[in-house]
């Protein structure tokens, strides 16, 4: 009895995973020599150690940070990156691992090299839920660095989680794990050398980024709901603004309205001074990369050409119009949140 005894106080360290049936083959086997001898049984200890295993479980499967289902609800990708850097920024807080589940699968994941861990299940678990999508949580920090609950859960960030806040102490891990595939890479690579002037290539000139989103954006429902569109006004003096500071620059524009770019998008100075280039008809993952190696960004609205212009680490122009005062889309909005301070606005 005392040898099953010094056995259950030695294993009592490890009564996890493999142990669990021999744990409870000691237990079963220490009632029967009570039942047998009507010898005393420390049942404190045996509880204590049950204790212990059912601790460390919970520990072990209550170490992850990781995406809410709804981010594969169909946003595309700008919405899963802003997603994807509240996780890291919780992993931060906590010290959890930040990790994919196995039962979804994100668009991230086919343009971008990530590292992160993939698990079956990280329950269980505490949902994060946020009130507002273009803002920063700032009570998020004394939440769940303050709360003893996260000791036995797994987090679950949901939400759009659209602030650059949310960067700001992940800013360099955040850039590892965006690191695009070697094919989308060298895709964007060749476009832009292909796309070099003849008579450039041999002198020193700009590339400016432009993205144009109009799209959905232009759907009655959007509009009603706060969206808005940026003009042709706005682009030439977003455009003005580097022309006037630079000798050549090449403007690279990236659109999902093929007929307006074309039309509104243009140079108003020399081709030896300007050149416009379109990119068009590529895949989401291609056309940011190619926007993110350009040395400054022209954004109009949305989240994938405010990925592509933190990525590209340039001059930032944004639309300063968007979204719409007093509309439902407004009141999810901080602009001090969304948009880096270093950026510059700009109206039509």
């Amino acid at each position: 009895m005392f040898n099953t005894l010094r056995y259950l106080r030695i294993t009592k360290v490890s009564c996890s995973g493999a142990n669990k049936a021999r744990f409870a083959i000691l237990v079963a086997i220490s009632c029967i020599c009570f039942i047998a001898s009507y010898r005393w049984i420390d049942y404190d200890y045996l509880l204590g150690c049950y204790y212990v295993y059912v601790r460390r479980q919970r520990l072990n499967s209550s170490r992850y940070v990781s995406f809410d289902a709804s981010v594969a609800d169909g946003r595309r990708l700008g919405n899963q990156i802003f997603d994807l850097a509240a996780v890291l920024y919780v992993s931060v807080l906590t010290g959890k691992t930040p990790v994919l589940n196995n039962r979804t699968h994100l668009l991230l994941e086919d343009v971008f090299e990530l590292s992160l861990e993939r698990v079956g299940d990280v329950c269980p678990c505490y949902k994060i839920v946020e009130y507002k999508h273009l803002s920063f949580d700032g009570d998020l920090e004394d939440f769940v660095v303050g709360s003893r609950k996260f000791d036995y859960y797994s987090i679950i960030v949901s939400g759009f989680r659209q602030s650059w806040k949310y960067t700001r102490s992940i800013d360099r891990h955040l850039r590892q794990q965006l690191t695009f595939k070697r094919e989308i890479r060298q895709f964007a690579e060749n476009f832009l050398e292909s796309n070099i002037p003849p008579d450039w290539k041999t002198v020193g000139f700009v590339r400016v980024g432009v993205h144009a989103r109009r799209g959905d954006n232009t759907s009655p429902y959007n509009v009603k709901f706060g969206y808005t569109v940026a003009n042709e006004t706005y682009f030439r003096k977003a455009m003005r603004h580097f022309t006037n500071t630079y000798d050549k620059v090449q403007f690279i524009v990236a659109s999902d309205d093929y007929n307006w770019t074309k039309e509104y998008i243009a140079s108003e100075k020399p081709a030896s001074a300007v050149n416009v280039t379109h990119c068009f008809n590529h895949t989401a993952g291609q056309d940011m990369a190619v926007l993110s190696m350009c040395d400054h960004v022209i954004m109009s609205t949305g989240t994938f050409g405010w990925w592509a212009a933190w990525l590209a680490k340039g001059t930032t122009i944004y639309y300063r119009d968007w979204p719409r005062k007093d509309s439902p889309l407004f009141d999810h909005f901080n602009r001090d949140d969304f948009f880096p301070p270093t950026w510059i606005p700009m109206g039509d």
